[in-house]
C-alpha cells in the first residue's frame, strides 16, 4: 500500500515552493507581497521559511523576485541547510553546490557573515549560482570549479561545516523529473554509491575536529543512503548524530536512527535523505 501511495504521489503535479530570504524580509512579509502579486501563497508546515504557491504564472517577472526576496526551493531541500546549522562567521564547504539553493540558504542562516566555498564541476551551473547570489544580495559565497571526488585544492581540516549534497539517481524527485523513470538503470544505485562515498570521504578530510558533516541525497535507495553511511562509518573517526531533539515537532521526518527522510506521499515534499555526522576531535 505504501509503495502504491508513493507511486501515486510521484505521478502528481508537485507544488511550487519558495524560501524566504530572511536577510531582506520575514515570511509573513513575503506572504503579503506574493498575495499582492496574485500567487495565492500559504505557509509550509515544516520549514519556517517556506511558502507554497497556489499560482505561479509570472513569478520570476514580479518585483519580489527581482528584489531577491525569495528563492524557489522545495520544502524538503530547505530542511537540509537547517539540519547542518551553519553559524555566522564559520567557514563552510558546499560540495556539488550549484545551482545554489542550499548554498544561498546557508548564507542566509549565517547572516551573510563568514565564508562558504561552493564547489561544483559544471561551469554552467556555477554561473547560475553566481546569478542567484547576486539577486539575493549574498556576499560570502566563493564559487569554485572542482571535482568533489577530489583531491580538493583546500587545506585539510580547514572547514567548520561540510555539506555533501551528492549526485544520485533522483528517485525522490520523480514528480519533478519523470524522465528518470526511463533513464535510471538497475545498476545505477551501486555505481553512484561508490562516487557518493568518495565525495563523502573527501568532504570529511576537509573538516575540522568536532566539525559537522551532512550527507544528503534526493533519492530513496538503500545503496545510496543508509548503505553509504554504514560504509563511511566503518572508516572510523566519525559518529552519527540523532538531531531529533533539536527539531521539536518534526520528529515524524526522521527515522529511528536519526536520518532525515522526507517522502512525497507522507509529507507532500520531495523525497530527501540526510545523515548528520560529527568528526571526532
Amino acid at each position: 500500500e505504501e509503495a502504491e501511495a508513493l507511486c501515486r504521489a510521484n505521478n502528481a503535479v508537485p507544488p511550487l515552493t519558495v524560501r524566504t530570504n530572511t536577510l531582506k524580509i520575514d515570511r509573513e512579509g513575503l506572504l503579503r507581497r506574493l498575495e499582492a502579486e496574485g500567487m495565492e501563497p500559504r505557509a509550509t508546515p515544516y520549514s519556517p521559511w517556506g511558502l507554497i504557491l497556489g499560482k505561479a504564472e509570472g513569478l520570476t517577472e514580479g518585483e519580489a523576485f527581482r528584489e531577491g526576496l525569495f528563492q524557489v526551493q522545495d520544502e524538503a531541500a530547505q530542511l537540509i541547510s537547517w539540519l547542518l546549522g551553519p553559524k555566522p562567521g564559520q567557514r563552510v564547504l558546499d560540495l556539488c553546490a550549484a545551482p545554489g539553493g542550499k548554498t544561498t540558504h546557508m548564507a542566509e542562516l549565517m547572516g551573510d557573515e563568514g565564508e562558504i566555498v561552493a564547489v561544483d564541476v559544471s561551469p554552467r551551473k556555477l554561473k547560475l549560482l553566481k546569478e542567484n547570489c547576486l539577486r539575493l544580495g549574498l556576499r560570502i559565497v566563493r564559487p569554485r570549479r572542482a571535482d568533489a571526488t577530489g583531491p580538493l585544492p583546500f587545506r585539510p581540516g580547514s572547514f567548520d561545516r561540510v555539506l555533501a549534497d551528492v549526485p544520485c539517481t533522483g528517485l525522490g524527485v520523480l514528480r519533478r523529473h519523470p524522465d528518470a523513470k526511463w533513464r535510471v538503470r538497475p545498476e545505477d544505485p551501486e555505481r553512484l554509491s561508490r562516487i557518493q562515498l568518495q565525495i563523502l570521504r573527501e568532504g570529511a578530510r576537509m573538516l575540522k575536529g568536532e566539525g559537522l558533516l551532512l550527507y544528503s541525497t534526493c533519492t530513496l535507495t538503500l545503496e545510496e543512503n543508509e548503505g553509504v553511511i554504514e560504509e563511511f562509518l566503518r572508516d572510523g573517526g566519525f559518529e552519527l548524530l540523532d538531531p531529533r531533539e533539536e527539531f521539536p515537532g518534526l520528529e515524524g521526518l526522521f527515522s529511528p536512527e536519526g536520518f532525515l527522510l522526507t517522502l512525497p506521499h507522507r509529507h507532500g515534499t520531495d523525497g530527501f535523505f540526510a545523515a548528520l555526522l560529527r568528526k571526532r576531535g
